[in-house]
């Protein structure tokens, strides 16, 4: 169980009031203000019976629910795991059906009008010391419920229940609490005359973001499965990783410029993994090479390490270089294809 102490201390204020009226009436002294006659007794009777009616319904719905899952269980339209966990889900709803009702005759408690002070006070605690017991009575069932969801949940899995059973019942449960919670308190801002649209908005968020998260897990197991058995290349997981990165970062608050700084530090990274891997085997060309060498001396400039004016000297070395690296190459497959020419014309003669 929860805090009691807030109770006790409304229980307590409520007998200093009954004992200050107690002892006004004794002495003799009363309210001068004026009241109509049997007003007071009238508001408080009419409160009280409309509480205990509220209750009295809630509890009625309640009862006809449960009778509906007992004769399905009895029928066999429903298993005893699925009537438990409805059980479980319909206990929720009324526990926060029961707070919805207490929240309400607290705030037409404070309506009241009554010439007696100490017992428009007294009437007010109360009620809101129902509201607290429909609180802790809610709050109790919540965590018992959700207690409950995972002992079953243990047994399924010792019994084989697999982990996208588990995630599949985990998700329909979290669905499942969201609506009920939406429910009750949608009901409560319709009472108050509220306006339930921001209510709508975040409960549509809630939704979609519980949604969101399954979908994901569940394409993460999706990819695992498929890098377990060797069906992902490496650039399919380094475009995830990717992915990934800039989801964290946006999360996290960084900028866009931050973002993108990160990203293509990143993809820079995997370049230059992908071309040691390729010189490693002899297979990377000579643009590559280049490339990698270029983009290497524009991070030396970035990074203040050279001036401007060194890195264009070095850019037209390099550029000089690789030019006469390519006239050395066509000159000597140039001269090798002549040679092979005149060796052949030689063999026939």
């Amino acid at each position: 169980m929860g805090d009691t102490s807030g109770l006790k201390k409304i229980d307590s204020q409520i007998a200093a009031l009954e004992r200050r009226k107690a002892s006004l009436e004794g002495s003799g002294t009363r309210n001068t203000a004026p009241k109509a006659p049997g007003t007071g007794k009238a508001q408080k009777n009419g409160f009280d019976n409309g509480r205990q009616q509220a209750l009295a319904k809630e509890e009625a719905a309640y009862n006809k629910s449960a009778n509906v899952l007992k004769k399905a269980l009895a029928d066999k339209k429903k298993s005893q795991e699925e009537y438990n966990v409805a059980m479980q889900m319909l206990e929720v709803a009324h526990a926060a059906n029961v707070l919805n009702i207490e929240c309400e005759y607290t705030q037409k408690a404070k309506q009241l009008y009554m010439a007696d002070a100490n017992e428009r006070q007294r009437i007010i605690l109360a009620q809101q010391a129902n509201e607290r017991r429909a609180n802790q009575a809610f709050q109790d069932k919540s965590m018992t419920t959700r207690q409950q969801y995972f002992d079953a949940l243990k047994t399924l899995q010792s019994q084989g229940m697999t982990d996208e059973q588990r995630r599949e019942a985990d998700h329909a449960l979290q669905l499942s609490s969201l609506d009920a919670f939406y429910k009750a308190r949608l009901e409560q801002a319709r009472q108050y005359g509220e306006d339930d649209q921001a209510l709508t908005e975040a409960y549509e968020r809630a939704k979609a973001e519980i949604i969101r998260k399954y979908e994901q897990q569940a394409e993460e197991e999706r990819f695992q499965t498929r890098v377990r058995a060797g069906l992902v290349s490496q650039k399919e997981i380094f475009e995830r990783e990717l992915a990934q990165l800039k989801e964290k970062l946006a999360q996290e608050g960084a900028t866009e410029a931050e973002q993108q700084q990160a990203m293509a530090n990143m993809t820079q990274q995997f370049e230059e993994d992908k071309l040691q891997l390729r010189q490693q085997y002899g297979i990377a060309t000579q643009q590559e090479l280049f490339d990698a060498e270029m983009a290497q001396l524009k991070q030396h400039l970035d990074a203040k390490m050279i001036t401007q004016e060194e890195y264009e000297q070095a850019v037209a070395q390099m550029k000089m270089d690789k030019w006469k690296q390519s006239f050395d190459y066509y000159s000597n497959l140039f001269g090798t294809a002549v040679k092979q020419l005149q060796d052949a014309e030689m063999a026939q003669r």
